[in-house]
Order: C-alpha cells, then structure tokens, then sequence
C-alpha cells in the first residue's frame, strides 16, 4: 500500500493521509503493541473517534478515512489498549486519551503559536529561527518539524536506555516527560519570543493528522523529517534530554487527579504536621508503585482486580485525594483490568469498594507483604524503579548502599577538603569556598561549609571572613 492514503473523492478529492510519519512517530518497525487514539474536533469541541493497535495502523485506517480529512487528530504517545466499548461515530473501539491509561511515551514536543503575535512570523521565518536556535544549541535538533496548517510542531522521538525498547509510560517517566516539555517550551520562549511555544507540557497530546486540513487556515498539515549528517533521524532518551537541559532526572511526584498534592489545612500547628506529611509521602509511592505495576501487565487481572482496586482506593486516601477523586481513578484502574471490573455477578460495584475504604479507618501496610500479592521479584522492582512496593532482598540491598543525600555530602565534603588542601599557604575565606563550590555546581551555605571545615580538622585555621 501506498504512503499516502487518499481519502473519497467525494470528501476531499486533494485531501491525503500521510500513514508513514504517524508509523514513523509510533515506531512501528520495532513492532510496537501500543494503540494510537484518533479524534476530530468538531464545533470547536473534540471528538472521540477510535482506538487502533500500532501494528494494525494500515489496515485499520481506511475506515477512519471517511472522518480525517478535516480537523483531525492523533496520540503521540500509545496507550495499553483501546476503550473497552464502541465508539458511537465510528463503531469501532473508541480511544483511550488519559495519562493513566498510556503504555509508551513516543515524542517530547513543542506547539508554536507564533501567528498570534501582534507582528508574526512567517512559515519560512519561523523555520530559520529554530534551525538557527538548533545551531546554537539552545535546543537539540528536532526529529520532526511539523506544519500544523497556522503554527509548529517541533517532535523529538524517543527510545528507551534498553537498546531497541520503547519507553514505557511508567508515573516518573511521564512526570519527567512533562518537566521536559516545560523546559524546551521556556528554552524556545527565551530564544525567540516571537515563537510564542504554548504551554502546554501533558503526555495525553494530539497532533492534527498529517495530510488532514486545517479549516481555521485552509492549509494542509505536513511533517517535516529531519536528518543528522549520518542520514539518519535524531532519537533521543529522557536522560539525553534531561542533560541536554540541564534538569533534574529525578522529578518530584504528583499523582493527584489535579496534578497538585492535595492536603487539607492543618487545624492543630502542634499536632506533629512533618509526620502527616511523611504519611501522604509514602501513600503517593505506593500510588507511583501501584500505577507502575499495572502499567507493567497491561491491567490486573482476574483474581487481583478487586483487591488491587482496593489497595489503589486505600493508598489514594492516605495521601489525601477526594472522595470524587478517588472514585474516578479507580474506575479508570476498574475499566483497565483484564476483564474490565465487574464482570460477574458477586463482583461489588466500584463505588461500593470506594465509599467502603472512605469509612473504614486508615490501615497500615507492610511493603513485602504488598510485593508478594503484586509478585513482584527483586529484578522486576528495579527495572519498574518502584519506591515502595518493594522485597525485603530489595530493600535490604537498598539500605545498604549510601543515599542521594549522602552521595551528596560525600562529594561536597571532598571538594571543600580538595580546595583547604591545595591552599595551605594562603587559606581562602567560606565565601571563596562557596563560589569555588558554585564553579563546580555544587551548593553549600556558609554554616555547612564551617560544619565540614570542622570536621575536616581545618576550623581553627578558618574563620568567618567576608570576600
């Protein structure tokens, strides 16, 4: 079959589905198992049209043709399945388009609004910008430059540390996805404000459909493919990213349903509110966890889905979610097993479980018992890089090696005693060893910095000087 695929003449006789840069986004040559959500925007207002499997793309397309000649869209990134239910438009299974439900993230990208400006730029001006900001190097050549009929898309593919494997959707993988989103939006603002990047940074994002035509500018959608000077298109992992950007690899987690920690006032400032916090901070590992797991298998099934429902519901609650929340992401977990829950007759309805653990009083839990009902071994614990959710030889082995924090301390500690033992004869003051700690990109306070002094033997030679 063709590239393209050509839509009826009837429709749209010049409209054409460019299917390989969708194949090309979606990684079909490695086989992906991922499915690809598809939707329309109609009076302004989106519109569900389907779920198609990844490998299935060129013969499940022709029938979605009839609906993607105009204002059409499709997932970057694939979810573990299609909505278990027909789509009411298409008849076929309708998509899936949450975070909660995505298996693979596929491509980093930018949307450049840069035809709102009061002065905008033009198609060709605007690609002159970002190749001259790639030349430079304020941001890695893109894989993808698409025309969205008015603005950009700029696409960076994705694949995973693992050689030939895709990167999974796991809770910290896409929190770092986002924060990497956020950080090209603000490097393309700051290059060139004229590009007006939207800020928009979520890991469920359509793109218009290449080959489809915008209404709004009566322009067809194309995508550009880059190639690097070996022919072959840039591919990057998060952690090529995260260290082109100079971010942290290790972003904090959210998990609740409105993608901020929810907490609730403390009434009592005496009533021990740092140890309320360490609670919720272990019940949002034992979410991260729970999700990852899930992600993993591809939904729980039969024999675990109403007791995972349950940890899920008891876990929520721990870490302060709403009632409504909690019930809305236990039945998106509930529509995810394998069966979708219920499925049978003495199975409890998803609300009764909710409303159940909402009354019951708090429980505690022990994390090797957790690992044993998920089955979760030490090797799948690592490659999950679960928190909590963990065996015992886990965290046995984990407690024996030093933390972040102590990794930390120890690199400080040797580079204020590198600084003292090469300047014996003329002792620097803290403020200079604070600055020739920032040099190195390490951060010390000048207290910390006469704590180690200290310890290092060297306080009494040191004292609090200005620059």
């Amino acid at each position: 079959m063709d590239s393209e695929l050509r839509l009826d003449a009837d429709r749209n006789p010049e409209a054409q589905i460019d299917i390989t840069t969708i194949e090309l986004i979606h990684r079909l040559e490695d086989q992906q198992d991922g499915y690809i959500s598809f939707c329309r925007k109609v009076n302004g207002e989106h519109q569900d049209l389907a779920g198609v499997r990844v490998n299935d793309l060129r013969q499940g397309l022709p029938e979605l043709l009839p609906w993607l000649s105009e204002d059409a869209y499709f997932s970057v990134n694939a979810s573990y399945r299609a909505a278990p239910y027909k789509n009411k438009v298409t008849g076929l299974p309708s998509a899936w388009r949450k975070e909660v439900y995505l298996r693979y993230l596929n491509a980093c990208y930018v949307d450049l609004d840069f035809y709102k400006e009061e002065n905008p730029l033009g198609w060709p001006e605007a690609v002159k910008v970002i190749l001259q900001a790639q030349e430079e190097e304020s941001i890695p050549p893109a894989s993808i430059i698409g025309r969205s009929g008015r603005g950009m898309y700029l696409l960076w593919l994705l694949t995973s540390e693992r050689k030939g494997a895709h990167q999974r959707a796991f809770p910290q993988e896409i929190e770092q996805y986002k924060q990497i989103n956020q950080a090209f939006c603000e490097r393309v603002n700051s290059f060139d404000p004229r590009l007006n990047a939207d800020r928009i940074f979520d890991a469920a994002r359509i793109l218009r459909v290449p080959g489809s035509v915008n209404t709004k500018s009566g322009n067809t959608v194309q995508y550009l493919i880059e190639v690097n000077n070996r022919g072959q298109v840039p591919v990057y992992t998060l952690s090529d990213l995260t260290s082109f950007l100079e971010i942290s690899p290790y972003p904090s987690l959210v998990l609740s349903q409105d993608n901020s920690l929810y907490s609730r006032p403390i009434v009592n400032r005496s009533s021990t509110p740092r140890r309320r916090n360490g609670r919720i901070a272990t019940a949002n590992y034992r979410l991260h966890d729970l999700m990852a797991i899930n992600q993993n298998c591809g939904g729980f099934k039969h024999g675990k889905r109403r007791r995972s429902i349950t940890y899920f519901c008891r876990f929520a609650k721990a870490a302060g979610w709403t009632r409504r929340d909690i019930l809305e992401g236990a039945i998106g977990l509930a529509d995810g097993c394998k069966p979708p829950y219920p499925s049978e007759d003495n199975d409890p309805p998803v609300e009764d479980i909710v409303n159940s653990v909402w009354l019951e009083v708090t429980k505690k839990f022990r994390n090797e018992k957790l690992a044993r009902f998920f089955e979760i071994p030490p090797e799948l614990a690592e490659e999950l890089r679960l928190h909590s959710i963990i065996p015992a030889e886990s965290k046995q082995k984990r407690d024996a090696q030093p933390s972040e924090q102590e990794i930390k301390r120890r690199v400080r500690r040797d580079a204020i005693a590198e600084v003292l033992g090469t300047s014996r004869d003329n002792v620097p003051t803290y403020r200079r060893i604070q600055k020739n700690l920032a040099s190195r990109g390490i951060k010390a306070s000048l207290g910390i910095i006469y704590k180690e002094a200290s310890l290092l033997g060297k306080g009494i030679l040191l004292f609090p000087q200005t620059a």
